[in-house]
């Protein structure tokens, strides 16, 4: 499985948890796994609503984006 955090991603401790042989190391150094993400996966972004929001305790307003995200892997979609 992939791990979109880089910092962690890139950690040869990390490696070692999961069970990675270290031979296999230096080869998912490499890996950008942002790219790799955008390259093996399709991402469907969808905005489902918008809320307004006025908080009267802080005198904030902001607005609340309620998003629907699906990813699939692309080899499955053929």
């Amino acid at each position: 499985m992939l791990v979109s955090n880089e910092k962690m991603f890139h950690n040869q401790l990390f490696f070692e948890f999961i069970g990675l042989p270290k031979s296999s190391f230096n080869r998912y150094l490499a890996v950008n796994p942002i790219a790799h993400l955008y390259k093996t996966m399709k991402f469907d972004l969808r905005i489902k609503g918008i809320e307004k929001v006025n908080d009267q305790r802080t005198e904030d307003k902001f607005t609340l984006y309620h998003i629907s995200v699906t990813i699939t892997n692309k080899d499955l979609l053929n």
